[in-house]
């Protein structure tokens, strides 16, 4: 009777831990890229079986591809961008700018492929980050004001950086 007991117990314990709530970390960036590659990978294969059975697809497929880096933000743009958004989301900016007395700066915190991450030091002393998707251009926003938070947190606010891109 007892090894019965322990055997169900043992079989509830497995399946409350696989039924459990799955725990991870902010891993978007990890999965966003897999799924990329995994795209990737399978353009290439019906690419490849394409270009068997039509020769005169070759030039339209390279076309296509140089589209998707044109369409791709630049560190340029994504930094004016974001000075842009910022003028227009706190029009005493500019003056507080030219004033002098606090400092406020914009950089390229990071840059890969597939997103740019812009700094900006507030005249308050927070360090904003704008994450910014290079292809689709949606962009999240962390802040991390020294002295009152501990840490970096994400914020409520969310974007599409292409809306403020100068022509």
């Amino acid at each position: 009777m007892r090894k019965f007991s322990l055997l169900c117990v043992l079989a509830l314990c497995v399946c409350f831990i696989g039924c459990g709530k799955d725990v991870t970390s902010d891993n978007s960036n990890q999965t966003s890229t897999i799924q990329k590659e995994n795209s990737d990978t399978s353009g290439q294969i019906s690419d490849d079986a394409d270009d068997k059975d039509v020769d005169d697809n070759d030039n339209d497929n390279n076309d296509s591809d140089d589209i998707k880096i044109e369409e791709s933000i630049t560190e340029e743009q994504a930094l004016s961008s974001i000075k842009k958004y910022c003028h227009e989301s706190n029009p005493d900016l500019e003056d507080i700018e030219k004033e002098g007395k606090y400092e406020v700066g914009w950089k390229i915190d990071s840059s890969s492929i597939d997103q740019i991450v812009v700094l900006y030091r507030s005249y308050t002393g927070a360090k904003i980050r704008y994450y910014i998707d290079t292809k689709t251009g949606d962009t999240y926003v962390t802040e991390f004001a020294p002295g009152i938070s501990e840490e970096e947190e994400k914020t409520d606010e969310s974007f599409n950086v292409r809306d403020y891109i100068e022509d």
